[in-house]
């Protein structure tokens, strides 16, 4: 059974009284973004503002505060200061991204450090660079690494979002893992890290457009990265294998006494999952005293995409690491698909004791490869509805894919909705509630598109949809395949628009998801954000 208007779809686009994306005006939101910022950078430039909600100042040294403006460049010992309600994006050189909460006041002190004087940041960092915060009593150091540094009344928070983070006061340190959490008062010690809802604490920045230069360390043990097997390790447990991919470079591996040669470690990522691995980054400095001349040399990279046995990787690049304890970033032909990666380290700089290196990462590029989706004869989706979100998520991304446009982010708090907006989830029951589909209803004020979008976004779209197959992965595919069959062509998404031209709208970066089962069938809300 299908309840439907063209194909059991509807869509919608912000502002829109009616269905089929009538557009209108998206109302009085100040926001702004900049759709690129690879253009020629100026000399000694540090960044480039990418976003701004409603306002930013800008102080360049010696001058007077000015507001800020998409694009304008920053340099060197340049303020910014948000006031209420206000959040904006930097952008730097090295592609790290500074996002900033409301009533922060920050200094770029050089491109490579941050000084937050109060306030609230989010850090995104690419794995391989290195950009550190300095608050007034802590240094916080991260490579790859999403983080969430807070100053106020004299206490400094530091939040890991995925990744690791190294901070440093005059009385201690402390490593900070993913969903962990540790706070500095005043000159004190940083106290032990807890466990924490690092998604929580972040989601202030999901107003802010993410980027889509999406990399991801999946070495790092926080993220799932396990080593499965070496050759030698060293008998000091400083030494040992796991140091290799903790995110700390002060720590390394170091191989057996007197194995100076085509020693190697090979590397799980977490749940087996299959990346397009375009790059590692090596630090390959002996650490905890050992000679320089221990330092890794010469190296190749092997992958696999079923097992562990020697038989299953296949040498897939070859380099040479200058003798420098720093991350050096080694970027691949062409990305290779894996589950497995090896280093062999072939060589060091003439050292006789071992060969040693402190950190190794394996960068995936964009998403993680997709798993084929769920089978239709599958069993129902588990009552939190996250496998079949995940399915259809896939299937969108792969649609996107075959369009030649970048793939959607699920955005949770779209999905779930909060305390003051139903997101998608709850647009779906309401549909439910009434046996019909719609995106707006007399009814259901509060579950009317666009009042059931709960992030900022300037000109959101929405999709809708029912299906009665008996089986909800089922239901889900044939309501994705009819979207597509509607005309999806420039001339069409440019005007009148429909479901098919919002689910492939380069425009479009995050997407809600609500699935809810009722009345012998499932109801689907999709909203796309951009």
């Amino acid at each position: 059974m299908r309840r439907y208007s063209r194909s059991g779809i509807w869509s919608a686009c912000a502002g829109a009284t009616l269905v089929f994306g009538t557009l209108m005006s998206s109302g009085s939101l100040t926001a702004s973004a900049a759709t690129s910022h690879k253009s020629a950078w100026q000399h000694g430039q540090l960044g480039v503002i990418r976003y701004i909600l409603h306002g930013l100042t800008v102080t360049p040294p010696r001058h007077k505060p000015v507001p800020g403006k998409v694009t304008l460049p920053l340099f060197n010992l340049y303020g910014l200061h948000t006031g209420k309600s206000q959040k904006a994006s930097i952008a730097f050189h090295d592609q790290t991204l500074i996002h900033l909460n409301q009533d922060t006041d920050v200094v770029f002190a050089s491109p490579t450090l941050t000084k937050l004087k109060n306030g609230e940041i989010q850090e995104v960092l690419k794995p391989g660079t290195h950009h550190g915060v300095q608050t007034a009593s802590a240094l916080g150091a991260a490579t790859g690494t999403i983080l969430d540094i807070k100053v106020k009344n004299k206490k400094a928070t530091f939040t890991v979002l995925e990744g690791a983070l190294h901070v440093v006061t005059k009385h201690g340190s402390v490593l900070i893992k993913t969903s962990q959490q540790s706070t500095v008062t005043g000159q004190q010690k940083p106290t032990p890290v807890v466990t924490v809802d690092a998604a929580k604490v972040t989601n202030w920045a999901s107003a802010i457009p993410p980027t889509t230069q999406a990399e991801k360390n999946v070495a790092l043990d926080a993220n799932g990265g396990r080593i499965s097997d070496y050759s030698t390790q060293s008998t000091d447990s400083r030494f040992a294998a796991k140091h290799l991919i903790d995110g700390s470079t002060s720590d390394g591996w170091s191989s057996a006494a007197g194995q100076t040669s085509n020693q190697w470690l090979k590397i799980g990522f977490g749940q087996n999952t299959p990346y397009s691995i375009g790059a590692v980054v090596v630090d390959p400095g002996a650490t905890h005293g050992h000679p320089t001349s221990n330092d890794l040399k010469d190296f190749q990279i092997r992958v696999s995409t079923t097992g562990t046995d020697d038989a299953d990787f296949t040498t897939v690049f070859s380099g040479t690491a200058k003798q420098s304890h720093e991350l050096q970033r080694f970027v691949f032909p062409q990305a290779v698909s894996a589950r497995y990666i090896e280093l062999v380290a072939v060589d060091n700089y003439g050292g006789t004791g071992s060969i040693d290196v402190a950190e190794f990462e394996a960068v995936a590029f964009g998403v993680p490869i997709t798993l084929p989706v769920p089978s239709l004869t599958s069993s129902p989706c588990s009552e939190s509805q996250d496998g079949c979100i995940q399915a259809l998520l896939d299937l969108i991304n792969a649609t996107r894919a075959a369009n030649n446009v970048g793939p959607l982010t699920l955005s949770l708090t779209q999905t779930r909705g909060t305390n003051s907006c139903v997101g998608s989830v709850g647009h779906s029951q309401a549909m439910s509630d009434t046996g019909g589909i719609w995106n707006t209803h007399q009814g259901y004020g509060t579950a009317s598109f666009p009042n059931d979008i709960c992030l900022h976004s300037l000109a959101p779209g929405e999709n809708i949809g029912f299906e009665a197959t008996g089986n909800e992965l089922t239901d889900l595919q044939t309501m994705h395949q009819d979207m597509m069959q509607q005309a999806h062509d420039t001339t069409t998404c440019a005007g009148v628009g429909n479901s098919a031209c919002n689910l492939v709208a380069p425009d479009f970066n995050q997407v809600g998801i609500g699935i809810y089962q009722s009345n012998g069938g499932t109801y689907v809300t999709e909203d796309f954000l951009g």
